[in-house]
């Protein structure tokens, strides 16, 4: 209850020659509060980027228990292409094997139709592909997928064989494919992840994925080597014992482009509040935090976990302000 205040008002009348003074206590209405303000709630409309320039590079096992999975990436691979068809982004895509044995591969693109890789101007980009990807199961049975990798990349094939296909100015999407651990004694892996860190003169140029054993399931061990390198270069792994690889490849296409995943917000957010949603092309998907996206409190974004937007994606974010909360 509001305390009560007695107001004197002098009030003159006329008596005799006496002024009498009469008391009247009124209550002083004292003005409500003024209302709680509530947080401040911001929404971001952010766009992907759209790189120009992307060289792909596919290492693929070719050892014995290799055919099923090749014929996979194979048939499916039009899924993989399909961002690219259109899209005005100057795309290279080639194909090494795991096998270091063999002079003819080695780190040598292993090309078909008459093309080292296929790229806008191959007549039939998806055939052309899939013929490179059959590599056959005649190669070595000690798969050395980070020492191809290296050694296709570097000198001399970066010079001689392989040359045309690297650009030190386009983005670097790496994709490796196996059912088997990696054998490769050099570079260690501490030596080749600071070599593909060291790649491009932006660390964020390279990007690292894998189709490979994560677990058991059909394999008879994970391939932890090629998990770390995805691990440590901040890519996603697929198994590859997945029956559809359709949405593999999609999925692996998109990011292989130089696609982000992660955006940065306007202001800083209470983290419980964020909300994230992308309209593609008027179908509306929902992110759940922790579980499809996280917050970086350093960078202030927010970072997809595996799902990468395409290029005619809108992300929607609505969050409240952390200063207001």
């Amino acid at each position: 209850m509001r305390p009560r205040f007695a107001m004197i008002l002098p009030l003159m009348v006329a008596c005799a020659q006496d002024y009498q003074i009469i008391v009247t206590p009124e209550e002083i209405k004292v003005p409500e509060n003024p209302p709680e303000l509530g947080p401040t709630w911001v929404e971001d409309q952010l766009r992907q980027r759209i790189p120009e320039r992307v060289d792909v590079l596919w290492v693929i096992d070719n050892s014995q228990s290799m055919l099923a999975e090749q014929q996979k990436l194979a048939e499916n691979f039009d899924a993989f292409l399909n961002y690219y068809r259109n899209s005005g982004l100057d795309w290279q895509i080639g194909v090494v094997s795991t096998d270091m044995e063999d002079p003819t591969q080695s780190g040598r693109l292993q090309g078909a139709a008459g093309f080292l890789w296929t790229e806008p101007q191959v007549p039939d980009p998806t055939g052309v592909f899939a013929q490179m990807a059959l590599l056959g199961r005649d190669g070595s049975a000690r798969e050395q997928g980070r020492r191809a990798l290296r050694a296709a990349l570097s000198e001399p094939l970066i010079s001689t064989y392989n040359a045309g296909f690297y650009r030190p100015d386009a983005l670097l999407s790496i994709i490796m494919v196996s059912d088997e651990n990696d054998f490769s004694t050099e570079p260690t892996l501490p030596a080749f992840v600071t070599w593909l860190r060291t790649l491009k003169p932006d660390p964020s140029m390279v990007d690292v994925s894998a189709i490979v054993g994560i677990d058991t399931e059909c394999t008879d061990h994970p391939s932890q080597d090629y998990l770390d390198v995805v691990a440590e270069m901040g890519g996603v792994a697929y198994s590859i014992c997945e029956e559809d690889w359709t949405p593999i490849l999609a999925q692996l296409g998109i990011r292989a482009a130089g696609l982000q995943r992660e955006f940065f917000l306007t202001e800083v957010p209470e983290p419980s509040t964020l909300e994230v949603w992308i309209d593609d092309e008027g179908v509306v998907y929902t992110f759940i935090q922790g579980t499809d996206f996280d917050y970086d409190g350093d960078h202030n974004s927010i970072v997809f976990k595996t799902y990468t937007p395409r290029a005619s994606a809108v992300i929607h974010t609505k969050y409240a302000t952390a200063e207001t909360w």
